[in-house]
């Protein structure tokens, strides 16, 4: 890797033009610098995955997989102080020996790029001490999950603020930095810890770094072509400009280990093992594959300091000065249909998503179990609903329109929660999934810990859920964070995430029954569903009858050149937010009070003598006979 680095700043003509003289230590030692940044992250990460998804607690390569992580997080805090140092000379040029200090100092508390090293260095240096101090599994998933979020903050610098969507960009660098970091740290980690692992357990863990190998192909893939396409004008600009050559660099070795990858899966990891041959399919996966995608890290990390053939534009109007792009054409009912904007997070979870649950319909067939097909086609239209909504005409004018920006929470608070949780994708995976024998945690396992914790009891009680689901509202239109959610790609992915989470939760506890047959008491239930339709009225309301607007500086200014009054259209949004939830609205009403009427008649039936739906935690348990209950 950082041989590669060292070829590429030689290879490469074309760059930012430097505004001070680079010594050699910063031309050469910056890019070297990252790319063992790359490195260490991809080495703490890689740990953190096996402990978390493929060894057991048990194993004595468990803990030793922890250290490789501390070991890799203390890495990562070094050579990201000296990056952070060198990225600031290469940024201040010459600075003399006693404003260094006071220099620095500002670099990293007032410029963007400088506070984005400054928190990789504390978080990583924060994960170096909860990897030598955790060991239990719950809290190592933590620790895992606060590793990818500590990639965020450099991954949004760069180039992706000029490449078209600023938000799709930036998205599709953290995933494509991400899923590199997870491939090849799990590649290092296994070949770290195979020696401490006994023989039939570097098999199975062979076979699950290879699943995770395969979504992290995928995933690299589609973030690639995201980020490419927003970057390059026309095809034959792969093959005129530096950064063209060095992309189809990095796609042929990322296609030559894709074939890798799927003659692993198909034919090493098929065949029946003898224990002696275990070690010796890991070295064959591992010589050719790192030297692959050591050769692709350090050209990924040239390609970061090379300038991508973006033509810049000089900011005039008011949408170019807040979102960076050219105001698009005004809305009208055709742009509902051909107006698009990928984003490459929510169009890899609906396309996952849907490819997951399919696979786990046919596997329950296969065994001859039946599933309801209506539930499949509940998933696959949530999933559909959930990508146009998050790239389609809704993403594309939130930015200029507060109607667009209402009919994205509408349908991600209710309409979509409520036809993922009807087609109930946790009974589906606690039946297709097979479980673990081995003490390790799968995909399975996390989920059962999840579903009968204690968080998930109270997170889906229907007053917690419909208090989340009115703060949730109220904190988006607050000033700060609505400013935030519109400039921020981390603030837009974070309401996204937000509102349909919350909206899962609420339409779980609205309709979901618990293993006795009963959940929480019906009354209650319909009390919460009724109070958040009266929230959602009195909010649109709101919108309806207000005289002045909510981001005067965001929305007053933004669409200049419509035919379009701000007041009016925020006026609207209050009646477009109506219209969105009735449908859904109705749908969860009828759903309650169906659910209530059976369990009244099943009730009567099996208790004589008490009054049905009103007895919430007392007597006997109402046997779960409806296929519904059978089903959840």
């Amino acid at each position: 890797m950082v041989a590669a680095c060292v070829i590429g700043v030689l290879a490469t003509t074309t760059g930012p033009a430097p505004v001070f003289e680079v010594t050699p230590i910063i031309e050469y030692g910056l890019p070297v610098m990252k790319g063992l940044t790359n490195l260490a992250t991809a080495t703490t990460i890689g740990g953190l995955l096996l402990a978390t998804l493929i060894l057991p607690r048990a194993s004595p390569g468990y803990g030793y997989a922890l250290d490789v992580s501390a070991c890799g997080a203390l890495v990562w805090t070094v050579s990201a102080a000296a990056a952070t140092v060198l990225t600031f000379l290469s940024v201040a040029g010459t600075v003399p020996p006693e404003l260094f200090g006071p220099s620095l100092g500002q670099f990293l508390t007032q410029i963007e790029l400088g506070r984005a090293w400054l928190a990789t260095v504390l978080t990583a240096s924060a994960l170096t001490l909860l990897c030598f101090a955790v060991r239990n599994q719950t809290a190592v998933a933590f620790v895992m999950i606060a590793a990818f979020a500590a990639m965020v903050p450099v991954s949004l610098q760069g180039h992706a603020a000029g490449a078209g969507s600023h938000t799709a960009a930036a998205s599709a660098l953290w995933l494509h930095v991400a899923a590199s970091a997870a491939w090849i740290g799990g590649l290092l980690a296994l070949v770290l810890t195979h020696r401490r692992v006994p023989e039939p357990q570097a098999s199975n863990a062979l076979t699950r770094y290879s699943s995770i190998a395969l979504v992290s192909f995928i995933v690299l893939t589609t973030a690639g072509t995201v980020g490419a396409a927003l970057r390059l004008q026309s095809p034959e600009q792969m093959l005129t400009t530096d950064w063209g050559r060095l992309l189809s660099a990095k796609v042929v070795l990322l296609l030559a280990l894709g074939v890798l990858g799927a003659y692993y899966r198909t034919r090493l990891l098929t065949k029946p093992a003898r224990p002696s041959s275990v070690r010796s399919r890991i070295w064959r996966l591992v010589i050719v594959e790192l030297a692959i995608m050591g050769v692709a890290s350090g050209l990924a990390t040239v390609l970061s300091r090379t300038s991508p053939p973006v033509v810049e534009q000089i900011a005039n109007t008011p949408s170019q000065r807040l979102t960076g792009q050219d105001l698009p054409l005004p809305f009208s009912p055709l742009r509902v249909l051909d107006a698009w904007s990928l984003d490459p997070v929510w169009l890899l979870v609906a396309g996952l998503g849907t490819a997951a649950y399919i696979r786990a319909v046919v596997q329950l067939r296969r065994r001859g179990q039946p599933w309801p097909t209506w539930r499949s086609a509940s998933w696959v239209v949530g999933m559909a609903l959930l990508y146009y909504v998050t790239s389609g005409a809704p993403n594309v004018y939130s930015p200029y329109l507060i109607t667009a920006q209402t009919v994205s929470q509408g349908v991600l608070i209710l309409t979509v929660p409520l036809l993922l949780v009807l087609s109930a994708p946790t009974s589906l995976l606690l039946r297709a999934a097979r479980p673990r024998s081995d003490g390790s945690r799968g995909v399975r396992e996390w989920a059962v810990l999840v579903v009968q914790s204690r968080v998930a009891a109270v997170a889906t009680h229907p007053i917690a859920t419909v208090a989340l689901f009115a703060c949730s509202m109220i904190l988006l239109y607050t000033p700060t964070v609505l400013r935030w959610v519109l400039e921020d790609p981390v603030g837009q992915q974070w309401a996204t995430a937000q509102f349909l989470i919350v909206g899962i939760l609420f339409c779980q506890s609205i309709l979901e029954t618990g293993q006795d047959g009963r959940g929480s008491p019906y009354p209650l239930r319909l009390m919460a569903l009724l109070v958040a339709l009266v929230f959602l009225t009195i909010f649109g309301l709101t919108l309806l009858t207000r005289n002045d607007l909510l981001l005067p500086s965001w929305y007053g200014i933004i669409a200049e050149g419509w035919e379009v009054d701000p007041l009016s259209a925020q006026q609207a949004a209050g009646v477009t937010l109506w219209a969105v939830v009735t449908l859904p609205a109705l749908i969860l009403t009828a759903i309650l009070g169906y659910q209530w009427t059976h369990a009244d008649r099943e009730q009567f039936h099996n208790r004589p003598g008490t009054i049905p739906g009103w007895d919430g935690h007392s007597g006997a348990p109402v046997p779960a006979t409806s296929s519904r209950d059978r089903h959840r």
